[in-house]
């Protein structure tokens, strides 16, 4: 049987067809996946599995608290509001905000409670306009002389602005967190 085993071999590995691989230069080449790329090397995610988005703020959206001191005084104002736009039931107001400040990025309606602070009354309704320079933010108001600056200079990160502003010997810390799209 050894014989037999050997010879088979010696007559497999002597015979003249041996096997080759012809190599095409315009063939697009594969992985071992099979899936396909093109010469950017990039292939094809067959895991199935998609990558969300990075998370976007939604500067449409005002939300913030202003903390006020006065004294030996503290409490806090909420605020919450939307943007304007330059059509619509308020686009008077986005309109001669833009006029005033055409560098600004938002002007927003806002509401604001309690109706007092440290014994001061507090403006329930309110317009801010706000423009944003790189990691820095101003917010205006409309006041008697029209567009006024309330706080120049705010730290913004992308997704919060905080501000503070002195007015009429109160000591005022605000912040705008805009919340995820």
């Amino acid at each position: 049987m050894r014989l037999t085993m050997l010879s088979l071999l010696a007559v497999v590995a002597c015979t003249n067809n041996t096997g080759s691989v012809k190599l095409d230069p315009d063939a697009v080449p594969t992985d071992d996946t099979g899936v396909t790329s093109d010469d950017t090397g990039v292939t094809a995610d067959d895991t199935g599995e998609t990558q969300e988005p990075d998370p976007e703020p939604d500067y449409s959206i005002w939300q913030g608290e202003r903390i006020v001191r006065y004294g030996d005084c503290e409490e806090t104002l909420s605020e919450e509001g939307f943007a304007l736009e330059a059509e619509g039931d308020w686009a008077d107001y986005y309109n001669y905000a833009m006029d005033e400040c055409p560098e600004c990025d938002y002007v927003y309606y806002i509401e604001v409670w309690p109706e007092t602070v440290c014994g001061f009354g507090v403006t329930q309704e309110t317009i801010r306009v706000v423009d944003f320079d790189g990691n820095d933010a101003s917010i205006y108001y409309f006041g008697r002389r029209g567009l006024e600056t309330l706080a120049d200079g705010g730290d913004f990160d992308g997704w919060t602005i905080d501000y503070r502003y002195e007015n009429q010997g109160l000591d005022v810390t605000g912040q705008v967190e805009y919340p995820e799209l």
